[in-house]
Formats: C-alpha cells, sequence, structure tokens
C-alpha cells in the first residue's frame, strides 16, 4: 500500500496525488511480481490519472526492467529523472540497466549523479565498485574505494544488503590478490549470509 516513509522524501506525498491514481498504483504493486502485464496496465492509469507520480513511473520502469524491456524501462526511469530530478530510484536502477546491457560509461555516470545528489546512500557507491570490478581485469582502487564507502554506509545502518557489502570488498582484494584481505571480508559475509 502506497504511504510516506523517510525513504521517500521529497517525492510525492500520498496527500498530493490525484487518490485514484493511488488506487491504481497500490493495485499494480500488490500484483507487480505474478501478473506484470495487468500491473504494467495499472502503473499506467495511475500515470495517466496523474502525470507527477514518480513511483508510478519507478515501479513502471522496474516491471519493464523484470520483464527484460530495457527501452522501455530507460525510457520511464528517464521520465522519473524528468519529473523529479533528486530520485534515488531512477539513478539506481539506470545504472543497472546499464550495466546488463554493457554500457559502462552510461553506468558510470547514473552511479555517480546518485552519489552526487546523495553522498550518504551506499547504493551509489555499491553499483559503481561493481562496474569497476566488472570492467577491470584487476580492480582499480577506484573500485575497492567506492566498496570500502559502501560497506561503511551499510555498517552505520545496517541492512540485510551488508552481507553484500563484505562480499564486494573482500571479492575486489581477492582479484587484486590481496588474499588475507579478501579472507576477511569474505568471512564476514559469510557469516551475514548464513
Amino acid at each position: 500500500v502506497f504511504q510516506n516513509t523517510n525513504q521517500l522524501i521529497g517525492y510525492p506525498t500520498i496527500e498530493e496525488l490525484d487518490s485514484e491514481a493511488v488506487v491504481f498504483f497500490n493495485l499494480g504493486n500488490e500484483i507487480k511480481d505474478t501478473q506484470p502485464n495487468q500491473s504494467i496496465f495499472l502503473f499506467k492509469k495511475a500515470i495517466n490519472k496523474d502525470p507527477s507520480f514518480v513511483q508510478a513511473y519507478d515501479n513502471l520502469a522496474r516491471t519493464y526492467r523484470v520483464l527484460e524491456e530495457y527501452n522501455l524501462a530507460i525510457k520511464y526511469y528517464g521520465l522519473s529523472q524528468k519529473i523529479f530530478p533528486r530520485g534515488k530510484t531512477s539513478y539506481q536502477n539506470l545504472g543497472l540497466i546499464y550495466v546488463l546491457q554493457n554500457e559502462w560509461n552510461k553506468a558510470i555516470n547514473q552511479y555517480e549523479k546518485l552519489i552526487e545528489l546523495h553522498p550518504n546512500d551506499p547504493e551509489g557507491y555499491y553499483g559503481l565498485s561493481g562496474v569497476y570490478l566488472s570492467i577491470e581485469d584487476k580492480p582499480s582502487f577506484t573500485a575497492l574505494t567506492n566498496a570500502k564507502k559502501a560497506l561503511a554506509l551499510y555498517e552505520k545502518n545496517p541492512t540485510s544488503y551488508i552481507g553484500d557489502g563484505y562480499a564486494r570488498v573482500g571479492l575486489i582484494h581477492y582479484f587484486r590478490g590481496e588474499y588475507e584481505s579478501a579472507k576477511i571480508y569474505l568471512t564476514k559475509a559469510k557469516a551475514k549470509y548464513y
């Protein structure tokens, strides 16, 4: 059910949105994983009722991303960015789409913009470290620095992703040939997963 949370600071609030659009959004959100085509229809109805409904654009784009319809996902995340240029979701997920398409410079741009807008959000650093891990034979100091920054932010506010943070730092150390450091972080990751 759509509601305001701290994660949505700056996004339109439920009070600012068309109430019928919120109903369509909630219905689409409930079935996005089981009936994606029907949820697309409902998210579009929400957007038609209220063109400022950023969360509906983001969820519509996410649904297209899951269906691997990347051009449509890119289109709707782009519209989300035009409506709400400070939104985290669109930058993070556009970065992911560009990674899936091996469009490394575009992915880097999205993650760097996310970091610029939200320097205390670990996802930009995590995404950027993943790009460098993917494109470099021996991950650079840049990959390691971003992975450690993401991990430090995850540790400040522990989430279910903290194990991923430890694993990312461990893998970068491993591929850099720093096996003792890799073992420390990979052991921590394993403890978080089991």
